[in-house]
């Protein structure tokens, strides 16, 4: 748990909720709690000294003016976040954010709510941190740069007889496509750049050298491997559907 999340905070928990789990959460991170229907609570729910009430019902009858009524959900998200949240977002009445898991640990590729990131930004202490929209945009483009460096290399590596016979053979072709009628656009298709072909080698030979692997293995880890591969298609699969959910959504 988070020691003195609440400290200093009076909690009354209304007879709806979970009175078991929340207390012990509660008295683990430094509140002081009383209970509605039972005997042995130290506060009554009239006690001036309630700072929070937590409730779990779609409307709050009566009210005091001194406290804030707000749903079980805040107190295990804020001993999960090591502070205290703000209560707008669990107000009562109100719908519920995402509830985060801090066992969870995302892997690039993963589906990361929303929620989950900006949780990260403010001090939340999943895994999380390094799936940030704006690293992820950072990452692909100093790859990117790394990919047009290597490129540049490889062009620089011909010698120059070499460049000078590979312009001529494009020109030619484009020569001779005028004379037939073929638009320029479509004459001489630039050929694929060294980079996109070193990637598709490399590619290639990971595949080959990974089958060889598998080959070789026994056939109960063989199983194994095309057990966890095909689980790995249906994660991605899922995180496909998540995304165009979440984009939908964002339509509406």
């Amino acid at each position: 748990s988070a020691p003195g999340v609440f400290s200093g905070h009076v909690v009354f928990l209304s007879r709806e909720v979970p009175r078991s789990s929340l207390e012990f959460v509660l008295r683990a991170s430094g509140a002081r709690v009383g209970w509605a229907g039972a005997a042995g609570s130290a506060y009554a729910e009239n006690d001036r000294l309630v700072t929070v009430q937590i409730s779990d019902r779609p409307q709050q009858g009566h009210r005091f003016l001194d406290r804030e009524y707000v749903q079980p959900q805040w107190v295990y998200d804020s001993v999960n976040a090591g502070r205290l949240l703000p209560t707008a977002a669990y107000l009562v009445g109100q719908p519920l954010p995402a509830h985060l898991s801090p066992f969870v640990e995302y892997a690039d590729g993963d589906y990361v709510p929303a929620e989950a990131a900006h949780a990260s930004a403010h001090g939340f202490e999943g895994e999380v941190a390094h799936l940030q929209p704006e690293d992820r945009d950072h990452a692909s483009d100093t790859e990117a740069e790394a990919e047009a460096v290597d490129g540049a290399s490889a062009d620089e590596s011909e010698s120059d007889d070499e460049v000078d016979a590979r312009v001529e053979k494009q020109y030619q072709a484009q020569l001779q496509a005028e004379r037939a009628g073929v638009p320029f656009s479509k004459a001489a298709p630039a050929p694929a750049p060294a980079k996109r072909a070193r990637k598709q080698r490399q590619e290639a030979e990971d595949q080959e050298r990974q089958q060889m692997a598998i080959s070789m293995l026994s056939v109960k880890k063989r199983r194994a491997v095309n057990r966890a591969g095909a689980e790995a298609a249906k994660r991605q699969k899922d995180i496909g559907k998540l995304k165009a959910r979440k984009a939908q959504l964002a339509k509406k």
